[in-house]
């Protein structure tokens, strides 16, 4: 993408995402009839539900990752994907950043269901994901962590 649309805001990625989440809250809302918060009726049909996870519905795995429980859930994770979203595009390529945002929200709820715990929303994983690939590609790219491939890195890995 040219230089210019950057400058403009025009970035490829979160913004796109950020209409995502907002459509999907809008329609929950909207079948929940409460703007503020979405019922748990609604949440456990679009949400990530374990036992219907469990019972072949593997789609809720990603579909949990734009579902949010209410308007202040909604609003701090928009903040935090618009301030870390936008660095990572930055940061990364479209690849990169993609890959990111969809393995973690993934991974995150994946670890929700095989812990038992109450599934539901899932956005949170994914976003929150590229906090730490933020922070992590500012570390190496200032030099206050290793390069990959160094020891440092290698063990940073392996934990």
């Amino acid at each position: 993408m040219p230089y210019t649309l950057r400058i403009l805001g025009v970035f490829e990625v979160t913004y796109p995402i950020l209409a995502l989440n907002l459509t999907v809250y809008a329609y929950t809302a909207i079948l929940s009839g409460n703007f503020m918060v979405i019922s748990s009726d609604v949440l456990s049909q679009y949400g990530q539900s374990n036992y219907l996870v469990i019972n072949g519905f593997y789609w809720r795995l990603f579909t949990a990752m734009f579902a949010h429980t209410n308007i202040v859930h909604l609003v701090v994770n928009m903040l935090f994907l618009i301030i870390f979203g936008l660095r990572a595009e930055e940061l990364f390529s479209i690849t990169e950043y993609l890959t990111t945002y969809l393995l973690s929200g993934l991974v995150g709820n994946l670890l929700t269901l095989l812990l038992g715990l109450t599934g539901f929303p899932g956005a949170s994983g994914a976003i929150f994901s590229l906090c730490g690939a933020c922070v992590t590609g500012l570390l190496i790219g200032y030099g206050l962590a290793s390069k990959p491939g160094n020891k440092t890195t290698r063990h940073c890995q392996t934990v």
